[in-house]
């Protein structure tokens, strides 16, 4: 099967006007072990420290977009 068929892009991010002192835990590639597990870090990020691909939501069920 073709990933395109069973895999979504998330569209959600935080805007440009979102406050410079927001914080909130980024997950980067590295989090994630190669069989799938992932680390959340305990460490917080500021957005104005963040990169940009930083700021993706993260969607779920007890936290939608």
């Amino acid at each position: 099967m073709k990933l395109k068929y069973i895999a979504t892009i998330n569209r959600h991010s935080l805007p440009e006007n979102t406050d410079q002192d927001f914080s909130f835990r980024y997950i980067d590639i590295s989090s994630v072990s190669s069989d799938g597990h992932v680390t959340v870090p305990t460490e917080t990020i500021r957005f104005a420290d963040a990169p940009s691909r930083a700021r993706r939501r993260n969607c779920s069920g007890s936290s939608p977009c």
